[in-house]
Protein backbone atom coordinates (compact mmCIF):
# COMPACT_ATOMS: atom_id res chain seq x y z
CA UNK A 1 0.00 0.00 0.00
CA UNK A 2 2.89 2.43 0.87
CA UNK A 3 5.68 2.92 -1.97
CA UNK A 4 8.99 4.85 -1.29
CA UNK A 5 8.95 7.04 -4.61
CA UNK A 6 11.59 8.85 -3.42
CA UNK A 7 14.19 6.99 -5.34
CA UNK A 8 12.53 7.72 -8.55
CA UNK A 9 11.48 11.25 -8.30
CA UNK A 10 13.89 14.07 -9.28
CA UNK A 11 11.62 16.45 -7.27
CA UNK A 12 12.74 16.08 -3.99
CA UNK A 13 9.06 16.25 -1.30
CA UNK A 14 9.26 18.18 1.88
CA UNK A 15 6.56 18.15 4.21
CA UNK A 16 5.78 19.70 7.44
CA UNK A 17 4.06 17.87 10.32
CA UNK A 18 1.37 20.53 12.37
CA UNK A 19 0.09 19.79 15.61
CA UNK A 20 -2.07 22.46 17.71
CA UNK A 21 -3.16 22.44 21.11
CA UNK A 22 -5.86 20.03 22.12
CA UNK A 23 -6.37 18.14 25.19
CA UNK A 24 -2.42 19.38 25.73
CA UNK A 25 -0.44 22.45 24.31
CA UNK A 26 1.05 21.39 20.94
CA UNK A 27 4.14 21.34 22.46
CA UNK A 28 3.70 18.31 24.87
CA UNK A 29 1.59 16.44 21.81
CA UNK A 30 4.94 17.20 19.96
CA UNK A 31 7.46 15.91 22.19
CA UNK A 32 5.19 12.48 23.33
CA UNK A 33 4.94 11.73 19.44
CA UNK A 34 8.84 12.40 19.39
CA UNK A 35 9.35 10.76 22.74
CA UNK A 36 7.66 7.80 21.54
CA UNK A 37 8.82 8.13 17.68
CA UNK A 38 5.36 7.44 16.49
CA UNK A 39 3.22 10.21 15.28
CA UNK A 40 -0.51 9.51 14.07
CA UNK A 41 -1.45 10.48 10.60
CA UNK A 42 -5.18 10.78 10.68
CA UNK A 43 -8.51 9.56 8.46
CA UNK A 44 -8.95 13.48 7.48
CA UNK A 45 -5.20 14.57 7.00
CA UNK A 46 -4.71 16.62 4.40
CA UNK A 47 -1.46 15.28 2.00
CA UNK A 48 -1.49 12.01 3.69
CA UNK A 49 -0.54 10.13 0.35
CA UNK A 50 3.14 12.03 0.11
CA UNK A 51 3.65 10.94 3.44
CA UNK A 52 6.55 8.68 2.17
CA UNK A 53 9.63 6.74 3.39
CA UNK A 54 12.39 9.22 3.39
CA UNK A 55 11.04 12.61 2.89
CA UNK A 56 12.07 15.46 4.60
CA UNK A 57 9.60 16.80 7.63
CA UNK A 58 9.89 20.32 9.69
CA UNK A 59 7.75 20.14 12.52
CA UNK A 60 5.30 23.64 13.13
CA UNK A 61 3.07 24.15 16.16
CA UNK A 62 0.31 25.96 15.62
CA UNK A 63 -2.23 27.42 18.32
CA UNK A 64 -1.86 29.97 21.37
CA UNK A 65 0.24 27.72 23.39
CA UNK A 66 3.73 27.54 24.20
CA UNK A 67 6.11 28.40 21.25
CA UNK A 68 2.79 28.43 18.99
CA UNK A 69 3.07 29.76 15.68
CA UNK A 70 6.80 28.51 15.54
CA UNK A 71 8.72 25.44 13.10
CA UNK A 72 10.57 23.64 16.00
CA UNK A 73 12.41 20.74 14.27
CA UNK A 74 12.72 18.55 11.36
CA UNK A 75 13.57 14.96 10.70
CA UNK A 76 13.08 12.33 7.80
CA UNK A 77 10.57 9.41 7.80
CA UNK A 78 11.90 6.64 8.65
CA UNK A 79 9.07 3.89 7.96
CA UNK A 80 5.12 4.04 7.62
CA UNK A 81 3.31 1.17 10.20
CA UNK A 82 0.34 0.14 9.17
CA UNK A 83 -2.55 0.86 11.60
CA UNK A 84 -3.34 -2.76 12.54
CA UNK A 85 0.04 -3.22 13.56
CA UNK A 86 0.05 -4.11 17.54
CA UNK A 87 0.51 -0.79 18.73
CA UNK A 88 -0.67 -0.21 22.55
CA UNK A 89 -1.94 3.47 21.21
CA UNK A 90 -5.95 4.37 20.99
CA UNK A 91 -5.92 3.62 16.98
CA UNK A 92 -9.49 5.49 16.43
CA UNK A 93 -9.43 7.84 13.82
CA UNK A 94 -5.83 6.96 12.97
CA UNK A 95 -5.37 6.11 8.86
CA UNK A 96 -1.04 4.58 9.97
CA UNK A 97 1.88 6.21 12.08
CA UNK A 98 5.10 7.63 11.27
CA UNK A 99 8.27 6.68 12.68
CA UNK A 100 11.42 8.67 12.15
CA UNK A 101 15.10 9.40 11.25
CA UNK A 102 17.26 11.89 12.23
CA UNK A 103 15.11 14.02 14.51
CA UNK A 104 16.72 17.04 14.96
CA UNK A 105 14.69 19.62 17.73
CA UNK A 106 15.96 23.58 16.51
CA UNK A 107 18.17 24.91 19.12
CA UNK A 108 16.04 28.29 18.88
CA UNK A 109 12.55 28.10 17.12
CA UNK A 110 11.58 30.07 14.19
CA UNK A 111 8.41 32.44 14.38
CA UNK A 112 6.56 32.56 11.36
CA UNK A 113 5.68 35.77 11.03
CA UNK A 114 10.29 36.62 10.81
CA UNK A 115 10.21 34.69 8.15
CA UNK A 116 6.82 34.10 6.35
CA UNK A 117 7.45 36.32 3.45
CA UNK A 118 10.24 33.71 2.18
CA UNK A 119 7.96 31.24 2.42
CA UNK A 120 6.21 30.36 -1.12
CA UNK A 121 4.14 27.08 0.27
CA UNK A 122 1.51 30.09 2.32
CA UNK A 123 -0.15 31.20 -0.46
CA UNK A 124 -2.28 34.06 0.91
CA UNK A 125 0.60 35.48 4.14
CA UNK A 126 -2.59 37.26 6.51
CA UNK A 127 -4.27 34.12 6.51
CA UNK A 128 -0.91 32.17 7.12
CA UNK A 129 -3.00 29.99 10.05
CA UNK A 130 -5.06 28.32 6.76
CA UNK A 131 -2.17 26.52 5.66
CA UNK A 132 -1.47 24.95 8.43
CA UNK A 133 -5.09 23.03 8.87
CA UNK A 134 -5.11 19.23 8.72
CA UNK A 135 -1.73 17.86 10.03
CA UNK A 136 0.19 18.16 6.99
CA UNK A 137 1.25 21.07 4.87
CA UNK A 138 3.69 20.57 1.89
CA UNK A 139 6.05 22.42 1.58
CA UNK A 140 8.33 23.35 -1.14
CA UNK A 141 12.33 23.12 -1.67
CA UNK A 142 13.11 26.76 -1.08
CA UNK A 143 10.67 27.37 1.83
CA UNK A 144 12.65 23.90 3.20
CA UNK A 145 15.57 25.77 2.82
CA UNK A 146 14.96 28.92 4.57
CA UNK A 147 13.62 27.67 7.21
CA UNK A 148 16.76 24.82 7.65
CA UNK A 149 18.80 27.93 6.97
CA UNK A 150 17.48 30.30 9.73
CA UNK A 151 17.84 27.02 12.35
CA UNK A 152 21.83 27.31 11.73
CA UNK A 153 21.61 31.31 12.31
Amino acid sequence: MFFDLTMNNSKKNYLCFITTDAEKEAMEIYEDRIKNNLWPIYHRTNQFRKVLKNVKVVFYLAGNGNSAQHFIGTATIEKIIEKFENLNVNTSKVKFFVKFKDIKKFENFIFIKDIINELDFINIKEKYGLTFQGGVTEVDEKSYKVIMKRDKN
